[in-house]
């Protein structure tokens, strides 16, 4: 008897044959190295950025997850014949490592973090579609207040100049009654001329805060923002 290949050897397959590294699928879906490897080697069934995944491999999410369907890109209709496509991203000596990791591990309370505010705890790489972009900085995920999208250790990055619609996925910090500041990774849910509300999903929750004691809101780039599409 055969045995059925797993989601980690459809993804395997695919990233080679679009001639692109881990690191590079990572940065394409938001997430880790790490997470990439884990989930080739079988360890992840079912990755929360799964959707991200597909679009960045080019092919269809179900064929991806359960291995059954068309691919969705004709390219892999034969696995037998892989196609000698070019990469999706340019080189990685094109991409420059320039955008500051600003997330910090301090927790806090309903899901916060804290923006470092000094020295970038790290640089990542940008890119194609925010070559020209200026101020975009990164975090790192802390927490699983979000585990429907965001996974902790996920990279995502962020446009400080670039309005959120109500759906989106920003960070927003708050000033505290103490006079401190918390960043938060939510959906945005609604926002009047008093008050902005966001949505959390572990555990399911609204948050509402006045909009008095918001300092910024920096919409999450998605995938197509990133690829420039």
């Amino acid at each position: 008897m055969v045995k059925e290949a797993h989601i980690g050897e459809r993804v395997r397959r695919v990233r080679q044959e679009r001639g692109l590294a881990q690191e590079q699928l990572a940065e394409l879906c938001g997430a880790k190295q790490q997470s990439i490897q884990a989930l080739e080697k079988g360890e992840v069934q079912r990755p929360r950025y799964i959707m991200e995944l597909a679009k960045a491999l080019g092919v269809n999410g179900d064929w991806l997850v359960h291995g059954e369907g068309p691919t969705g890109n004709s390219h892999y209709a034969n696995a037998q014949n892989p196609p000698q496509s070019s990469p999706i991203l340019p080189p990685l000596e094109q991409m420059p490592r320039d955008v500051p990791v600003l997330g910090t591990a301090r927790g806090g309370r309903k899901g916060s973090f804290l923006l470092n505010e000094g020295e970038p705890i790290d640089w990542v790489r940008r890119p194609p579609g925010i070559m020209k972009a200026s101020d975009i900085y990164s975090i790192y995920v802390e927490g699983d207040s979000m585990a429907d999208r965001f996974l902790p250790g996920d990279l995502v990055y962020a446009h400080p100049h670039k309005k959120a619609k109500i759906g989106d996925y920003v960070i927003v910090q708050q000033q505290t009654r103490d006079g401190q500041t918390e960043a938060y990774i939510k959906k945005l849910k609604r926002r009047t001329a008093s008050k902005v509300l966001l949505e959390q999903t572990n555990p399911p929750e609204t948050l509402e805060m006045p909009e008095k004691t918001i300092v910024s809101m920096h919409l999450i780039l998605t995938l197509n923002d990133l690829m420039g599409v």
